[in-house]
């Protein structure tokens, strides 16, 4: 039993020393979610590292823990191919300078190489149970390994006693690290997804309150108060309950029922503002209403069909706001038949294209945002997100 306890906390130091290292770096600029040559360059330094200190720390003869091993095997089920080899080599470069321990360099490269070989295969990181089957499966290719490295048979009696703790121990140690590497993708993409959300709020406030819009608004206002007041009256309304509901925007997701109905006195407003020039339509099914998308999506998009749609020879601009169902997954799109975007908008214009995108795809996918346009035709926003309240 102490042995036991000894072989547990004797593993568990290192591992400690990972976890605080792979927080600490790993968190810095989101380097665990990213796929550049920076990011895979510093985590093949972070895991490298510990499989260095670990393929370099001398054990008792009766008490031995490859470190270095587990270490590798997650990193390649973490970080893929390229992490998974990269810190592979580093411990057997480690292994390689140690005349004792070079034997066993070959087994540290081929454990990163191959756990990084299954982590292509998978679209995200393995759970701590494939963690545990692929680190016992390590475990036992280690001690076939070296076997096979000291001209011994791996099933000669006393090495089939090292087969069972062996598995456990590196199944344990990669489990255990890959839920907490996982748990720390986890906190990064809630705290990128609270960020944007906020950003989104902050460039909402600072494009439709900005002196501009109001200027407009209140000078459409104005040009009713002449002559109809409970046109005033009305349009005052909309204002308010438009940077009313701006104001209490959400984090989180929300049903398309509720950002529709931000879109209300928002249209309200500029269609006062534009008269017959400005046409809106909107079809939007009882099922594409119950679908849940991030807070202010519709209404920026609405607003860029606006502020760039209108054509120079004043011809009258639609907006057509459409939503249903399509091969079990709600479809919304924001068309419109003005100018196309043959250049990008300005920086400023509205939250953007590439905010109500990034957040878009955080929550669906790369391919849930997609925008198809045409000089002089108009453009057509699709989003595609999952059916029900989901």
């Amino acid at each position: 039993m102490g042995e036991t306890f000894a072989f547990l906390l004797m593993g568990g130091a290192p591992l400690l020393f990972a976890v605080l290292a792979s927080h600490f770096v790993l968190r810095r600029g989101n380097l665990i979610q990213r796929t550049d040559w920076r990011a895979v360059a510093a985590q093949v330094a972070v895991f490298g590292l510990i499989s260095w200190i670990g393929a370099s720390i001398r054990w008792r003869k009766e008490v031995y823990v490859d470190v270095a091993l587990f270490v590798v095997v997650a990193a390649g089920l973490q970080g893929g191919l390229r992490v998974g080899a990269g810190a592979g080599f580093v411990g057997a470069f480690a292994r390689a300078l140690n005349p004792a321990s070079r034997p066993f360099a070959f087994i540290t490269f081929a454990a990163g190489l191959l756990a990084g070989g299954l982590r292509r295969r998978w679209p995200k990181p393995p759970s701590a149970r494939q963690g545990f089957l692929v680190g016992a499966g390590m475990g036992v290719l280690q001690v076939v390994l070296t076997c096979l490295t000291l001209a011994a048979s791996p099933f000669h009696r006393d090495v089939l006693g090292a087969y069972f703790p062996f598995m456990i121990m590196t199944g344990a140690w990669v489990a255990l690290l890959g839920l907490i590497l996982t748990g720390l993708r986890g906190e990064i993409e809630r705290l990128r997804l609270e960020r944007l959300a906020a950003e989104a709020r902050l460039a909402l406030l600072q494009s439709q309150i900005r002196p501009h819009f109001l200027f407009n608004a209140l000078n459409t206002i104005s040009a009713a108060a002449r002559k109809d007041p409970e046109e005033t009256r009305r349009l005052i309304q909309h204002l308010s309950e438009f940077l009313r509901l701006t104001l209490k925007t959400p984090n989180g997701l929300i049903p398309v029922e509720e950002e529709v109905a931000h879109l209300t006195p928002y249209l309200e407003i500029e269609r006062a503002r534009f008269g017959e020039r400005l046409r809106v339509a909107q079809k939007v099914s009882a099922a594409a209403r119950a679908a849940r998308i991030p807070p202010l999506t519709l209404q920026p998009l609405v607003e860029n069909a606006i502020r760039h749609g209108f054509r120079d020879d004043g011809r009258p601009l639609t907006v057509l706001i459409e939503g249903d169902l399509d091969g079990g997954r709600v479809v919304l799109r924001v068309v419109d038949d003005g100018n196309g975007m043959a250049n990008a908008p300005e920086p400023g214009d509205g939250i953007g294209l590439s905010n109500v995108r990034e957040r878009v795809s955080a929550h669906f996918g790369e391919g849930a945002f997609a925008v198809k346009s045409e000089t002089g035709t108009g453009t057509t926003i699709e989003i595609r997100i999952p059916a029900g309240g989901k």
